[in-house]
Formats: structure tokens, sequence, C-alpha cells
């Protein structure tokens, strides 16, 4: 052991491949590699329980940080009563996802010093939603240890001047080529209404109803797609059925599919908005409806298009920048609050704010689900049925 603070990034126990927040997540710890002198990879060691997705993921560990990584098994072994070492930990926002033995018990352990919250969603959002989720409490954020990196402007409730997430505002976006305003068909390539139910409920919504129709009447040969968990089976089919949609109709007020077809150029329509979002050019019906009632479909696709050239530019630093601001806090004890949050009684307020209005809005769906006048059938089939 050295001087130096031990490192410690807790792993989920089991990596899916087809998640767009582990991915995120392993990349955000890779980046430390080089960044901080001591640092370890922990997870559970899932080989045996969770059967060939286990053993991948634990293959895939070992691959990515060669030499660096231990199951939590093997570390355990490692906190004798003598051990005087000081330790960080870096763990995303679900710890209850991790499946960690060691979470809880090294957030509470003398010898950690810090812990660095990787906030992929809102805070507490999924706690206490279902029965063997965990309490708001189990999470145990303290002030003077815990720190907090954002994904997202809108999870960090306005407080973040920057955040880590560097996606541009669509006003901050210069086009990349001369938009041609005089065509009144969207490009022949996108043939798709693709629609995404996730956490969300169909329930009955006119703007929506009117955007199916509106979308049904440019006579395009449009085909209706509803993305799953597993349909697209990997991410290249997946993007390429965004590329290819009209637009993604998404029920689901906090997902990440939002922002992967925003990425791709295809405009969003949010039937259940819960918070805003200014990184969508037009997240509302309203705004799409302007655009297919005005004949500008085309325009409004370019509007995401462009966005979506600027994001694959300015995102490529995220890494570097949590590397660098994570590397000064731990090496030097300098807090860049720019992009890493301490926690404060105030960012707690802003914390249950934000869970309050999703408890709402879970409480409300599971009411509409058994009120609801649409299923996704008949939103579909209100889609594609010829005028």
């Amino acid at each position: 052991m050295t001087d130096d603070p031990l490192v410690i990034c807790l792993l989920p126990s089991v990596f899916n491949p087809k998640s767009n927040g582990h991915f995120i997540y392993l990349e955000f710890c890779a980046s430390l590699i080089g960044e901080v002198k001591n640092i370890v990879f922990i997870s559970n060691d899932s080989r045996y329980a969770h059967g060939e997705i286990g053993r991948q993921s634990y293959d895939r560990y070992r691959e990515r940080f060669a030499g660096l990584y231990i199951t939590e098994q093997d570390f355990a072994t490692l906190l004798t009563p003598d051990l005087t070492q000081k330790m960080w930990l870096v763990l995303p926002d679900h710890i209850e996802g991790l499946n960690s033995i060691l979470a809880h018990f090294l957030r509470n352990d003398p010898h950690v010093i810090g812990c660095i919250n990787i906030m992929l969603a809102p805070a507490y959002a999924l706690a206490g939603n279902s029965k063997s989720s965990m309490a708001k409490e189990d999470y145990s954020y303290k002030q003077g240890r815990d720190y907090f990196a954002f994904y997202s402007r809108i999870y960090s409730y306005n407080i973040c001047r920057e955040e880590l997430y560097i996606e541009p505002l669509p006003g901050d976006v210069t086009p990349i080529k001369q938009r041609n305003t005089n065509t009144s068909n969207p490009p022949r390539r996108r043939n798709l209404i693709t629609f995404y139910i996730g956490k969300g409920v169909v329930s009955y919504s006119e703007q929506v109803l009117h955007v199916l129709q509106d979308l049904r009447s440019l006579d395009v040969g449009v085909k209706p797609e509803l993305i799953t968990r597993s349909w697209p089976a990997s991410k290249r089919e997946y993007n390429e059925v965004l590329k290819r949609s009209l637009c993604l109709i998404t029920y689901d007020p906090i997902t990440n599919v939002e922002r992967d077809a925003a990425s791709q150029g295809t405009p969003v329509l949010d039937v259940n908005p819960i918070m805003t979002k200014p990184w969508l050019p037009s997240a509302d019906a309203t705004g799409l409806l302007e655009c297919i009632h005005a004949k500008r479909f085309d325009q409004i696709i370019q509007d995401y298009e462009d966005y979506s050239r600027a994001c694959i530019k300015t995102n490529k630093i995220n890494y570097l920048i949590f590397a660098s601001v994570v590397a000064s806090l731990i090496n030097h004890g300098e807090v860049n609050e720019d992009y890493l949050l301490p926690y404060t009684p105030e960012l707690e307020t802003g914390f249950l704010s934000l869970r309050n209005k999703l408890q709402r809005y879970f409480a409300d769906a599971q009411q509409a689900e058994s009120q609801a006048l649409l299923n996704v059938d008949e939103v579909i089939s209100i889609a594609t049925t010829p005028c």
C-alpha cells in the first residue's frame, strides 16, 4: 500500500451492453486511469449467479481494466483491521443497480474520505418505487464527503453553471449546411414513426393524436416501430432505426432514448414531460405540429441534424474533463464546482423537489394505466391507418 489514497471505482455486477448508462459510466471510470496514482475497479463476482451474461461481464472488466480489476470477494480480504490507507469511492447514482456487497459498508468506513457520485439519473429517482428498491436514507449522502457529477442539465436542477455532459443548446448550434426550406416532404430515407413506452403510460392526448394524423397525411410510406429493451437487438441496429425515423414519440419522461434520437438528428415528442429539456429543439407537440402544418418538417429535422453534429464535436471532451476535475480533487483537494458539486442542504432540497415530482408522476401513471383510453396498439394503428 502507498501513501496515495486508493480510488475505488464500483462497477455494476452485470454489464448490460444495451444500457447507455452502463457504457457512459464505464468510460467515466476508465478515464481516471493515469490521472490518479492508485486505482482499482471492483464489482461483485457475477460469473456464477448470473450465468452467461455474468461471465461475459467478468471477462469484459478484466479486459477493459487489465491488471486493475478485482472482485468484491477478493477485495474484502484486503480490508483487515490494521488497514490505514485512505480511500475514495467512485460510484453511480443508482446504488441498488450495482448489486454491490461493499457499497454501503465502504460509504460508512472511516477510511473513505470522499465519494464521487456520477448522476446518470435524478437523485433518488429510483428509490422507493418498488418493494425491492431502497429508501432515500440508504443513499447516506453526507456534507463534506459526497460530490456529484451530473450527466445532464435536466438532472442538475439548474444548480450547475456548467455540466459534465457538454451538450449544446439549440441556439448555440451553427448550421453545418444551408437548409433547404422549399421542400415540402421530409427526406425519403426517413420512413418510420418510432415509439418508446419504457416507464411511461399510453394515455389519451389530443395533441399527440394530431401529430400522428399529420405524420400519416405526409404520405411517405410511414411504418411504425416500437423500441423495447430487447429490440433492436444491437446498438448499431438501434441507431439505424432512430436515423430512419421521422420522429420519436416517447411516453417515458426520464429516458436516454430521447437524447439518443436527438443525437441521430431525429425530432422527439415527449408525451409525458415532467422536466424542461432545453436541449431538444422541439420537445413538445406544439412545435412539432407547427412545422408539420407549415410543411417544414424537413427544417425541424435539419435543426436536429445540426444539433447532432454539434454533439459529436463537443461530447468527446467530456471524459477528459471528468478525469481532470476528479484528479484535481483527489490529488490536490481542489473542487471545481462548475462540474463537481459538493453535497449541501440546498442541493438536497433540489434532489427532493424533483424526486417528489417524479413520485407524483409514477402515482398518477399507475392510476392512469387503469383508465387509459388508448393502448400502444391503438396509437400505432392511428399513426398508420390510411386517411
